[in-house]
């Protein structure tokens, strides 16, 4: 049995909750604009990726309309697509929409080392803002200077 939409989110709360409040400490608090942009597109991302894959677990008649045309457009994984992970546990990670699925396995193949892996999800995991903020706050700035 399906656990609801709702249950779904509660597993992701504590750990987005820790995350954002992560997030406000290396960026400086909450005056740093564009840091909680970011911050706040990657904690709608994860949610939409929980919904998405909570869909790839729904049987076709009990998902919405909606739903089931971003899945045939590619917006949000396919079924099938989702299925695949469930066979091997390997490889096929699609979350949210599956476009990264055959970047994934080729970065897979090229780097089998589950623990480098795990390491550059980490590192990334709590650098990505801090990172791209200060890369297009730079840009910005030396945009605006010209």
């Amino acid at each position: 049995m399906l656990k609801p939409f709702y249950e779904v989110c509660g597993d992701l709360n504590l750990v987005a909750l820790l995350h954002l409040s992560w997030l406000v400490v290396v960026n400086g608090g909450l005056s740093n604009r564009a840091a909680n942009v970011m911050a706040g597109s990657k904690l709608i991302m994860a949610y939409m990726g929980q919904y998405a894959h909570r869909m790839s677990h729904t049987a076709e008649a009990k998902r919405p309309l909606w739903v089931r045309g971003a899945q045939s457009a590619g917006l949000l994984v396919d079924p099938i697509v989702h299925k695949e992970h469930h066979t091997t546990y390997t490889d096929a990670f699609p979350i949210l929409s599956g476009v990264s699925t055959q970047l994934i396995a080729t970065l897979l193949k090229a780097v089998p080392n589950r623990h480098v892996w795990l390491v550059a999800f980490a590192v990334l995991s709590f650098t990505d803002v801090w990172i791209l903020e200060k890369m297009l706050t730079r840009a910005f700035n030396a945009v605006s200077a010209m």
